[in-house]
C-alpha cells in the first residue's frame, strides 16, 4: 500500500460496527472488517466469559466456540477464523497438537495459546507447533484484547 492511500485511509469515513459513519483520524479496525474468533477450551465458563469480554469490542467477533482440539480444527476448516484463542490441556486432541494442524493448513489462521499453568516449556511446545503467542489465563484479561488488535491492525 502506498504512502498516499495509507493516509486517505487515516481520514476517511468508515462504518462502524453500530452502522454509524464515523470520520476518523487513525485507520480503525471496522474500516477492514472485524477480526472473527473462534475460541477453544473444553472449559465452557471460560469460553462464555471470553466471548464477552471479545463482544464488547466493536471490532471483534467471536464467530464459534469449541470443546477440544479436534472441534477446533473442524471449525477452522468450516469458518475460516482470523483468529484462534486456543487451550493448550484440553481432551480429544490438545492445543498443541491443534495449533498445529491449524497452522499448518491455514497459516493465515493465527493461533494465540492460552493456558492456566506455567509447566516448563509449555510456550516454547505452543510457539514450535505454530502460535504467535501464548498468554496465561490469570492475565488474558488485560492482555488479549490489545493482543489480538495488535495483530489484526499488523496484518494490514
Amino acid at each position: 500500500m502506498n504512502q498516499a492511500m495509507k493516509l486517505s485511509l487515516k481520514t476517511a469515513p468508515f462504518r462502524a460496527a453500530d452502522g454509524r459513519v464515523v470520520f476518523g483520524t487513525t485507520t480503525p479496525l471496522t474500516a477492514k472488517g472485524r477480526a472473527r474468533i473462534l475460541i477453544a477450551d473444553d472449559d465452557s465458563l471460560l469460553r462464555q466469559n471470553v466471548s464477552r469480554l471479545l463482544a464488547l469490542d466493536p471490532g471483534l467477533e467471536v464467530v464459534g466456540e469449541a470443546q477440544n482440539g479436534g472441534d477446533a480444527v473442524a471449525l477452522v476448516r468450516s469458518l475460516r477464523p482470523d483468529f484462534v484463542i486456543m487451550d493448550v490441556r484440553m481432551p480429544r486432541m490438545d492445543g498443541i497438537e491443534a495449533t498445529f494442524l491449524i497452522t499448518e493448513e491455514w497459516p493465515e489462521t493465527l493461533v494465540v495459546g492460552f493456558a492456566t499453568s506455567y509447566e516448563h516449556n509449555i510456550k516454547a511446545k505452543m510457539l514450535k507447533a505454530g502460535a504467535v503467542d501464548l498468554l496465561y489465563k490469570d492475565e488474558s484479561v488485560t492482555r488479549l484484547v490489545p493482543m489480538l488488535k495488535r495483530l489484526w491492525a499488523e496484518r494490514g
